[in-house]
């Protein structure tokens, strides 16, 4: 249910962005998606795991994309759409895609998480297309 209302909440002030200036991005667009972020890092995470385990990236691919998590992590909080546009998070958004992929969990659930995914990315998007 939470996830519901966080994605209902992600769309409408996504939605809402849409025509606001920088400042109400600031305000409200990032805030939504710091809400968002605790998850959505963590179907990241899962992502690089996944690609570590498999051998689809090395060690050091592994820590630098880590790295990056975190530094949407502090982007986030500090409000700052400049670092946000910064991160790796095409890369990041394509390893938590499989990741949901991967899992072993009911459909709806899967649908849910890739919703999830996708309003973020959404958010992002229409964040850095603002600068």
């Amino acid at each position: 249910m939470k996830t519901l209302t966080t994605l209902a909440v992600l769309t409408a002030l996504l939605i809402s962005s849409a025509c606001a200036g920088l400042t109400a991005r600031q305000e409200i667009l990032i805030p939504s998606m710091e809400i968002a972020w605790v998850n959505v890092s963590r179907d990241c995470e899962r992502g690089i795991q996944l690609a570590l385990d498999t051998e689809d990236i090395t060690v050091v691919q592994a820590a630098g994309l880590r790295s990056e998590i975190i530094a949407m992590d502090s982007a986030l909080q500090a409000r700052d759409i400049l670092k946000v546009a910064d991160v790796n998070w095409h890369r990041l958004h394509q390893l938590a895609l499989v990741a949901i992929e991967e899992r072993d969990i009911g459909y709806n659930v899967k649908k849910i998480l890739k919703l999830r995914l996708t309003k973020f990315h959404e958010a992002y998007v229409t964040l850095v297309k603002s600068l």
